[in-house]
């Protein structure tokens, strides 16, 4: 349960980080 929510939560950051930079 813990890498898989590390995991998830590692994506999700990425994601909003992408975002925030070609924003």
């Amino acid at each position: 349960m813990m890498a898989y929510h590390l995991l998830m939560g590692l994506l999700i950051g990425n994601a909003a980080i992408a975002a925030w930079a070609l924003a």
